[in-house]
């Protein structure tokens, strides 16, 4: 296990694949390296990439002289799924 996390660690710091790092603390791995953002179930902990377009940020007011790098985008909530159970 140790080798197979060292592996993806390389790959991620090679622009192989992406790690990402949750708001709880827990990391995975991505193979998608486009811009993107993620939506993540707080329940089943199940991710899925959202397209970039699609997120619409009203109120970022950041300094005039701020020149952006990039930015990471994760929305944290429950999913149809488990909605469903939890009903």
């Amino acid at each position: 296990l140790a080798t197979v996390y060292r592996n993806l660690n390389l790959m991620a710091e090679n622009g192989e694949i992406l790690r990402l790092q949750f708001i709880d603390g827990t990391y995975r791995f991505d193979r998608t390296t486009r811009r993107h953002a993620h939506a993540f179930c707080t329940v089943c902990r199940e991710v899925w990439d959202i397209d970039p377009r699609a997120l619409t940020v009203n109120g970022l007011y950041l300094p005039r002289e701020f020149q952006t790098i990039s930015c990471d985008a994760a929305v944290k909530g429950v999913c149809g799924k488990c909605a469903k159970r939890r009903s």
